[in-house]
């Protein structure tokens, strides 16, 4: 762990403070705007939509870019175009009129496309800077540092709402891009100290072999697993302001409190499973834990208690830690660090692909706030969470089979 933190720090701090500013502006703007439209499910929904669209787009078209130039590089072009994406938000008036709305959805959706892009150059980054064993490791970390700066910037995002302009928060997110891009410059200047690791990781890639279509055609199993875990998960992007304002009537303040225990949640998920995966397999994690989302989601179902309604749904983000750090890393550690951009893009587009789809579902089918209704459409989230799980058992029965073949041919040729 100490040699993680030792190549890694630059990537982790930039990634905090880039992290903190960014749920800090989107969670205030999100919550302005649903709260102008007096609490309208539809707006939350299609928000969401704007938000999460761009990033499985990106994640499709935009990801495999990044193993096609260096890393440090795109880091650095990305934090640029960010920086300069918010700049126009300073310049409106305040967030209270159409033009208003529509100029900051458009700028939070161009940021949603390089969303996946920077995750895919941080990605490869790792992938060719650790050896295979530390990659959990340090995707924990990020995930952890995730949750740290979810946790701050989510809590913060209302309740600067309550005291300051929404442009104080454009600003702070503002500075944390700029500071970010000032840490990768610094990482730039010291490239020379990870060239020979570099090196020594490619010439042990080069050396292994890969199951090439094999192995594809498994990892697309995986990819729809992952889907339909999100299609279900997903939920968790309304959900506390849907409870907060429309069933429990707590507001900003009860909001920040579900974001503070929904944050705890995810933190632990993503602190257990650097420890957990030295005892069990990745894959067998990543299937269990899919059973225990579904089992969440569906106490998410019962509101009727505003502290069941929280726990369930930080159980839920503490398992959909194990999940989607277990599953990311699997996937990195199973094919060619040549491919880590490319295959964290198919992570993040089946990832948002899920997220978004359940945004449409709740805007088009829920428009107004029935607890029956809304407790219903959870019911199907966590359908859809076990249908995950069935497809996770599907892809361990392939690739059980696929390694006794493997087996047997390497008996035969070493015959």
């Amino acid at each position: 762990m100490n040699t993680v933190f030792r190549k890694l720090w630059p990537i982790y701090l930039a990634y905090l403070l880039s992290q903190f500013g960014n749920w800090a502006f989107r969670t205030g703007v999100v919550y302005a705007i649903y709260d102008q439209q007096n609490g309208s499910n539809t707006v939350l929904g299609w928000t969401i939509v704007l938000v999460y669209v761009p990033i499985l787009i990106g994640g499709k078209l935009l990801s495999p870019l990044a193993d096609r130039f260096n890393s440090r590089n795109m880091l650095i072009f990305i934090d640029c175009i960010r920086a300069l994406l918010l700049v126009p938000i300073l310049f409106l008036p305040a967030l209270n009129s159409s033009f208003s709305v529509i100029i900051c959805l458009i700028i939070v959706t161009l940021l949603s496309f390089f969303t996946p892009v920077f995750s895919s150059a941080q990605s490869v980054y790792i992938r060719k800077t650790v050896d295979e064993e530390n990659i959990t490791p340090s995707l924990a970390i990020i995930s952890n540092l995730d949750w740290f700066s979810t946790l701050v910037g989510t809590m913060c995002g209302p309740l600067l709402l309550m005291y300051f302009d929404f442009k104080n928060i454009v600003i702070v997110d503002l500075l944390t891009f700029i500071a970010s891009l000032l840490i990768f410059i610094f990482l730039l200047q010291k490239r020379s100290e990870h060239k020979e690791e570099e090196k020594k990781n490619d010439k042990e890639e080069a050396q292994r072999p890969w199951r090439g279509e094999k192995l594809d055609k498994m990892t697309n199993l995986t990819i729809l697993a992952i889907f339909f875990l999100n299609l279900g998960a997903g939920v968790i992007n309304v959900y506390p302001n849907l409870v907060a304002r429309n069933i429990y009537g707590v507001g900003e303040v009860g909001l920040s409190y579900i974001y503070l225990a929904n944050g705890i949640g995810g933190f632990l998920g993503a602190f257990m499973i650097a420890r957990l995966r030295k005892k069990f397999k990745l894959i067998n994690i990543v299937t269990f834990s899919s059973i225990l989302i579904a089992c969440s989601l569906m106490g998410m179902s019962i509101l009727n208690n505003l502290y069941l309604s929280i726990i369930a749904s930080s159980l839920m983000l503490l398992f959909g830690q194990f999940f989607g750090v277990g599953v990311h890393s699997y996937l990195l550690k199973n094919n060619p660090a040549s491919q880590a951009g490319r295959i964290t893009g198919l992570f993040m587009y089946a990832t948002f692909s899920g997220v978004a789809l359940n945004a449409i579902l709740f805007a088009t089918l829920l428009s107004q706030a029935q607890v029956q209704t809304i407790s219903i459409f959870l019911i199907f989230c966590a359908v859809s969470s076990f249908i995950s799980m069935v497809l996770l058992f599907m892809y361990k029965v392939r690739l059980s089979k696929q390694e006794n073949i493997d087996e047997i041919h390497k008996a035969h040729s070493s015959n």
